[in-house]
């Protein structure tokens, strides 16, 4: 029953006021000392694993947070392989698989990711439309028919602003 950055937080369920009492203020616990405009955790339930858009990074120091000067924070820039096999509901089947690297600078608030290998229907909440919504879609209508097993993909996440890019080289990075 705290305040959460810098919004407001409602009261309700298990943390609202016993009956009469009115509105009480939010524990004065939580102290939004940031650094500079670093630190910053996304609003709401995407700031259990987001930093906000508009945030400079994170650092090992950050205050008032659960990793400030804990041994066991995640390194501030590391990359990772990735494997992702889609399946359908009820069903073994792998319905879409793609494979590629992130890269992370946390201390900037960037993510890279490119994406080697897309073969499948891909269907996920939240995703946008096909570029071919006639060609590229299955036959309902929902989900993207990707056949990208030699071409590659990036998408570079700074701060607030994501990009997009197609392209191919002649080796992988």
């Amino acid at each position: 029953c705290e305040v959460f950055v810098k919004e407001t937080f409602v009261a309700f369920g298990s943390c609202a006021p016993a009956a009469g009492g009115g509105v009480s203020p939010a524990p004065d616990k939580a102290d939004m000392t940031m650094e500079g405009n670093k630190c910053i955790i996304a609003p709401g339930a995407i700031g259990a694993a987001h930093q906000a858009g508009f945030s400079e990074g994170y650092s090992t120091s950050c205050p008032n947070t659960p990793a400030q000067d804990s041994p066991y924070m995640w390194p501030l820039k590391w990359a990772a392989n990735f494997q992702i096999k889609n399946m359908g509901f009820g069903s073994d089947d792998i319905k879409f698989e793609s494979r590629g690297r992130t890269f992370y600078a946390l201390d900037k608030n960037w993510k890279r990711s490119d994406t080697t290998y897309q073969l499948g229907t891909l269907r996920t909440v939240g995703q946008g439309p096909c570029e071919n919504i006639a060609g590229d879609s299955d036959s309902n209508g929902f989900g993207c028919v990707l056949n990208n097993t030699d071409g590659m993909s990036t998408m570079i996440h700074k701060g607030g602003t994501m990009y997009f890019i197609d392209w191919k080289e002649d080796t992988a990075p």
